[in-house]
């Protein structure tokens, strides 16, 4: 499965069986934006490790290791979970510098300690980072895309709202199960 699969996919939403045409650069570009949702709905979630010896604190929350080099390579910022030998803990960016944040992970830890950081990351078009059975939604975006720009090009207005009916009812089918 990749990326040509979803253009065919989309390519049998967008045209009518008497006339198997369409525009290659604007479902090319149709494409990029609807992965570019897709990763908006359903981020890539990447981990990254980071290992650093903290100290120990207590504070209004509780008791909490403070690691003080945490780069910001590491995601840090946009992190949605830290886990520690595979359990989630509450954490807080208390300060952050040029490359480095000081983080606060609510448990208390002895010695160097590994985390490990859970961000979200938009998916490569190069690579196919979804599951295979949402490369048919993403083609449901990916036309819905197509038709709204047909449609904004389109001088006569009746075709063109059509146009947008059919892409308005493929872009909420696929909303919908993304979301469920």
């Amino acid at each position: 499965m990749s990326t040509d699969t979803i253009k065919q996919i989309a390519a049998g939403l967008i045209t009518v069986p008497s006339r198997p045409v369409h525009h290659e650069a604007l479902l090319e570009t149709a494409l990029y934006s609807a992965v570019a949702y897709y990763s908006a709905l359903k981020p890539l979630m990447q981990c990254v490790t980071v290992a650093d010896t903290p100290a120990n604190g207590s504070d209004e929350l509780g008791d909490y290791a403070e690691f003080e080099a945490i780069p910001l390579s590491s995601g840090i910022m946009a992190a949605t979970s830290v886990m520690i030998a595979g359990e989630q803990h509450v954490f807080r960016v208390t300060s952050a510098g040029a490359s480095m944040a000081t983080v606060r992970v609510y448990t208390v830890v002895r010695g160097t300690t590994t985390l490990e950081i859970w961000r979200p990351a938009a998916h490569a078009i190069s690579a196919v980072t979804w599951p295979a059975h949402h490369e048919a939604i993403i083609a449901m975006v990916t036309a819905s895309f197509y038709l709204n720009a047909v449609s904004l090009a389109n001088a006569d207005y009746r075709y063109a709202e059509m146009l947008q009916a059919v892409a308005a009812s493929y872009f909420g089918r696929a909303q919908a199960t993304l979301q469920a």
